[in-house]
């Protein structure tokens, strides 16, 4: 490999330029940023008024129904205000919406808008395509969608459109992970409206509403410090000052009635000083906006001129001083004071909006659209793996214009009402609607990456897509019945596979990429899947099951499966589902040891049992009545209801042995164990089908499976925060405050991203991963519960105004298909080992394409080695020009999680893809958006010693002198790098 620093001149000298073009290292000599910053008043309160909207990217419209009935008259007006008085000042905050109202300016709009962010009159703050949900996302499309909308903002108005804080203001809930993430992006601060009214009850008493967020363990202090703060009453105005709503304006003018000016500076000064007595400082912040507020800007401004006027006019009679300012400007001020602030470690979830409102049933509303968001995330990264190793940019074939479209409705479906299941039904459809968009316009660029990377175009050209084959329904094998199989494998390791493939027949021959038959079954279509509506016109009357062995990391493999006669070699065993216990006319199956024994030995585990909680119908009169909702989960007993097995079915075969349980007609369960394929992170599975959950004008029902492992817990369970480090749950408790705990169930469930399990004190765990983001808990020792589905019968009075009840495509009620994936281990490192690479594998599921004619590569890397176990590439992706991409890597493993999986891995970039060598890089932050060499974030005091900067800036000198003479990268636990690397195509 050509040694970076032997790279001809003028090539280094092009990617230096493109890498500034791409990251603002350097803040531009101007008055933005905290330049731009008004001076603190030294021995006054210091009023901090932010003008502000709050945009949701969807709710109760779509994200374009809102753009234009209200967002774009609130940008266009906004910005009217501040070229008028150039002390005005303004934070926005969704760029899904500015990048659309900013491609319909005129030149000269443009020009004068780059002034006003060069200013500091126009800030952003977070700067994410939108203001995601913390509980429901995956880190992948956290870091995926802030990248997009920060590099928006770079590209257009260079250092000075960067966001200093984080902006959190309507999310229920706060993750740790997300926090940490906020850290390495290089934001200063992170702000919060909501937070469990009994931490802000204790929080506002001991003046500790802002703090230090450590908020990873793993990469360590002061890396992942973020200052937190807490808004005083959400994100909203103050009362009485909210102008645009109707209340009594400033009226300064003595020869009109209703003058006002003392009355109404008093009220200022009367809340202002309520307000300072629950926070340290000398500043106060007060959020001057609302939901689509400031569509009459002129209103606002022209009132909030004479407020500022008439407060300051009397300082020396309050010694209050106000002026217009923004959260980054807030931030710089109370770090300056130089204050000591204590430290949290965990997080914020669940969060109780009073005694009876968990605000925990949206970890699984809209289970099809969470799930949906997951796979369509998942093709995203194979969509940009696959471009950029076939190096399709270079080629002119510009597949940015084409991923796009998925890229920004992945960005809009992390808002904290679109993944979350809070938006109206109408809202979910146009956000399932846009991701199916961008899936049809991202597919044709893997067909033409696989394409050019085979030299086959002929086969890829007709390479079909089965989205709906979890149901059994692909009309490519409807009317094939000999074909190819491409599985795609994003991992960064080689993965094995348990292919499942809807067909007609019940005979087949499949045969790997060296034309070697392999053991296959087939199984009928089960009942519970023959009942989902959507398989209407399907043809397929059985799946088709093999192993696939050992997909190249990054890569693919190529079998073929072809229909053949009974009794020929290699031929499929059909295996049909046979009746065990129950049936019609036999009535209910008791439970008896004879059948729990068989359970036990045909599936390797005790049963995992389906139930269901009735939802509470209340009027949402008064705390006591508040009804489950979209957001709110709200039993009416603690105790769920239990299902009578009406019948147990049986497979067995060579592959995969099945129990089929039958719990009622809209309640159908298949619990898998497979055969040993070579694989070493064995798992069994279980597959549930739920609905169309019975529905009637005053019952919802809340469908759950639980898992009944016989460990002790000690009423200690775990979940996983966005996909990424574990945080420890304990019923009824929680680490920052003395818990009343006043709701059984709901009190006790948090968001399950990807993984819960239990331990027990022996080192014995038992682990379940999911499919998707759902809610779960551990309500009894040894016991592990999953929220599946859920329908209600009421609102629950937090403004969507609409009770979850999805109808599905016949309007008889959705059906939902989750598959979870289980396992016990009898040691903690082992249980670490089989989570993480699990986790990992779930999240990037092999993408399967159909083909009919034989293409001419069966098999193939896009790395010429695979990477340590222990490391994935989380992005590979086209960044400025074809030679330059965007790369990011991760540790997968916490501190302590495995006794070598948890050590620090060094990985060589130069050699490492298939496709071309890397010949620089420069290393940035988590986002994109600045190199790391030159992020300086704000140091804090704390009450907790924490890590030395000091030694964190030594520690990172070395890193990049590793980065400039080796092209080596050291991953510590939990670690997240970012590089621009220039590269050459071989």
């Amino acid at each position: 490999m050509e040694d970076f620093r032997l790279v001809p001149l003028v090539a280094l000298v092009a990617f230096l330029l493109l890498c500034c073009r791409s990251s603002s290292a350097r803040p531009e000599a101007s008055t933005c940023g905290y330049n731009a910053c008004p001076k603190p008043v030294p021995g006054r309160v210091n009023v901090h008024l932010v003008p502000h909207t709050h945009d949701d990217v969807g709710w109760l419209m779509t994200v374009d129904q809102y753009y234009y009935y209200q967002v774009q008259f609130i940008l266009d007006t906004v910005v009217e205000e501040l070229l008028i008085n150039p002390d005005r000042k303004f934070t926005y905050v969704e760029i899904a919406y500015f990048f659309r109202w900013w491609r319909e300016q005129s030149a000269d709009k443009q020009a004068k808008v780059k002034q006003l962010v060069k200013n500091g009159q126009l800030q952003f703050a977070q700067g994410g395509w939108s203001m995601d949900d913390e509980a429901a996302t995956h880190y992948v499309d956290i870091i995926d969608q802030h990248t997009q909308g920060l590099r928006f903002l770079n590209d257009t108005f260079g250092d000075c459109g960067r966001p200093r804080v984080a902006w959190q203001v309507d999310p229920f809930g706060h993750s740790k992970e997300h926090a940490a993430m906020m850290a390495l992006m290089g934001y200063d601060g992170l702000y919060f409206g909501r937070i469990d009214y009994q931490d802000q009850a204790i929080r506002r008493k001991t003046r500790r509403m802002e703090m230090v967020w450590r908020a990873s363990q793993d990469i360590g202090s002061p890396q992942t410090d973020l200052f937190s703060g807490k808004l005083y009453d959400g994100y909203g105005q103050p009362g009485g000052f909210s102008f645009e709503t109707g209340d009594q304006p400033v009226q300064d003018d003595p020869q009109l009635y209703d003058f006002n000016v003392e009355q109404k500076v008093k009220q200022f000064v009367d809340m202002v000083n309520t307000r300072r007595q629950v926070y340290s400082s000398d500043h106060l912040m007060l959020t001057m906006g609302n939901d689509f507020q400031y569509q009459n800007a002129r209103k606002n401004f022209k009132i909030f001129d004479k407020l500022i006027k008439a407060v300051n006019n009397r300082t020396a009679a309050h010694n209050v001083t106000v002026y217009y300012s923004t959260p980054s400007c807030y931030t710089k001020s109370v770090h300056d004071q130089n204050l000591v602030w204590t430290v949290k470690s965990d997080d914020f979830y669940p969060y109780g909006f009073d005694a009876h409102s968990f605000l925990t049933g949206f970890f699984t509303s809209r289970a099809a659209l969470k799930r949906y968001v997951r796979t369509a995330s998942n093709q995203f990264q194979a969509v940009k793996q696959t471009a950029c190793l076939a190096g399709l940019q270079r080629d002119g074939a510009e597949p940015d214009a084409r991923i796009d479209p998925l890229r920004q409705a992945l960005g809009v479906v992390q808002h904290h009402d679109g993944v979350s299941g809070t938006e109206r039904q109408l809202v979910a459809y146009d956000y399932a609607l846009r991701i199916s968009n961008g899936i049809d316009r991202a597919y044709p660029v893997l067909q033409s990456a696989l394409a050019n990377l085979t030299g086959d175009s002929a086969a890829y050209s007709g390479m079909s897509t089965c989205g709906l084959a979890n149901i059994s329904y692909c009309p490519f094998t409807d009317s094939n019945t000999d074909f190819y199989l491409h599985f795609y494998n994003p991992v960064s390791h080689p993965v094995w596979h348990l292919a499942r493939i809807p067909v007609t027949g019940r005979y087949y021959v499949v045969s790997d990429e060296h034309g070697q038959a392999v053991m296959s079954q087939t199984i009928p279509v089960n009942n519970g899947t023959l009942r989902v509506p959507e398989r209407a016109g399907a043809k397929s009357t059985c799946e088709l099951v093999f192993n696939v062995s050992a997909i190249p990391a990054m890569g693919f493999a190529v079998y073929r499966v072809a229909a053949a006669a009974p009794g020929s070699p290699g031929v499929s065993t059909f295996t049909p589902i046979r009746l065990l216990f129950g049936g019609y006319g036999r009535g209910k199956i008791s439970a008896s040891k004879t059948k729990a024994d068989w359970l036990s030995q045909h599936t390797g585990c005790g049963v995992p049992s389906m139930a269901y909680y009735y939802g509470y119908p209340g009027n949402n009169s008064r705390a006591e009545f508040r009804a489950s909702g979209a957001y709110v989960l709200r039993p009416t007993r603690q105790t769920p209801e239990q299902f009578s097995l009406e019948q147990i079915a049986g497979v067995f075969g060579p592959v995969v042995n099945e129990t089929h349980l039958l719990w009622s007609d809209w309640a159908y369960q298949v619990l898998r164990k497979f055969s040993n394929n070579g694989d070493s992170l064995q798992y069994n599975e279980n597959e549930l089908t739920v609905g169309p959950i019975p529905y009637d004008a005053n019952t919802g029902r809340e469908v759950i499976v639980r898992y009944d492992s016989q460990l002790s817990s000690s009423a200690t369970f775990y979940t996983d925060a966005n996909g990424r480090q574990v945080m420890r749950r304990v019923r009824d408790y929680r680490p920052s405050w003395p818990l009343q705990q006043t709701e059984k169930v709901a009190g006790n469930y948090y968001p399950v991203p990807s993984q819960i399990f239990i331990n027990q004190s022996d080192g014995a765990s038992f682990t379940v991963l999911t499919d998707r983001s759902e809610g779960g808990s551990s309500i009894n020792d040894g016991q592990i519960e999953i929220m599946l589905h859920r329908i209600t019968a009421r609102d629950d009075a937090l403004g969507l105004g609409e009770a979850l009840q999805e109808k599905g495509s016949d309007g008889r009620g959705l059906v939902v298909k989750v598959t979870h994936w289980f396992a016990a281990d009898q040691s903690l490192s082992s249980a670490s080992r089989r989570r993480r690479e699990l986790a990992n594998r779930r999240y990037r599921e092999p993408l399967i394409g159909y083909l009919t004619a034989e293409p001419k590569v069966k098999r193939w890397s896009g790395l010429r080695r695979p990477l340590p176990e222990n490391v994935q590439v989380v992005t590979l992706d086209d960044w400025r020009g074809p030679n330059t991409k965007l790369l990011r890597l991760e540790h997968l493993y916490q501190t302590g999680e495995h006794p070598a999986l948890s050590q620090p891995v060094t990985v060589a970039l130069g050699q490492m893809f298939a496709t071309f060598d890397i010949l620089g890089a420069m290393e940035l932050s988590l986002a994109a958006n600045q190199y790391l060499a030159s992020m300086q974030r704000l140091q804090w005091r704390t009450t907790a010693a924490g890590g030395s900067a000091a030694q964190n800036a030594a520690r990172e000198a070395v890193e990049r002198r590793q980065l400039d003479q080796n092209l080596t990268v050291t991953l510590r636990p939990m670690q997240l790098r970012t590089f621009v690397v220039q590269v050459q195509y071989l």
